[in-house]
């Protein structure tokens, strides 16, 4: 079986005064573009875990503020999916050139974390949250989910994202899944501390 090409590709660079730099190039997205994409590697991240979900599908009927969802012995999964960073110039950027680089300390990269979990918050009216798993796609840019972005959100975001009260906030970043309302693991087995 042949594998797929990528239809982007990611950089990386750190700079000796603790910023991270990511570049992407690739296509646009716009709009709900690419959602049954982070969809789909959402439910194999969770299936490789050992929970069991159905593949992602739209829901049927008018469902509020839910994109993708996907039954399992606990229930629905139910996915409101939204990209990071949430800068208009960043998409804007990528657009126009099919390439953007992005610099960012981790606390900036958790900032942005949270400002999208504000956003979305503003968004969707509160009676809906409980049962939305919010899903940020860091996915196309690097340090969303490297452990010192997860525990500088962790150390200072944390309480107010779980005053939003959605069901759950996961992260799909470019190399893994995060639960964002719980502890990030200690220590961290994909970026040891020094």
């Amino acid at each position: 079986m042949k594998e797929e090409e990528p239809d982007f590709s990611l950089v990386l660079r750190a700079s000796a005064d603790g910023r991270i730099l990511s570049g992407y190039q690739g296509a646009s997205l716009k709009g709900e573009q690419g959602t049954d994409e982070v969809a789909r590697q959402v439910v194999a991240l969770l299936r490789a875990r050992g929970e069991e979900w159905s593949d992602p599908t739209r829901p049927a009927g008018p469902e509020e503020s839910v994109d993708w969802q996907s039954t399992g012995p606990t229930g629905v999964l139910r996915m409101q999916i939204t990209r990071l960073p949430g800068t208009q110039a960043y998409h804007k950027e990528v657009a126009l050139r099919g390439f953007a680089e992005h610099w960012a300390r981790p606390h900036e990269l958790a900032e942005q974390i949270v400002a999208a979990i504000r956003a979305k918050a503003k968004a969707i009216p509160p009676q809906y949250r409980s049962s939305i798993t919010l899903v940020l796609d860091g996915s196309r840019l690097m340090g969303y989910d490297f452990g010192v972005t997860a525990m500088e959100f962790y150390r200072s975001h944390s309480e107010e994202a779980s005053r939003y009260g959605f069901d759950d906030v996961l992260l799909l970043g470019s190399m893994r899944l995060l639960a964002m309302l719980a502890p990030p693991p200690t220590p961290d087995p994909w970026f040891p501390e020094a």
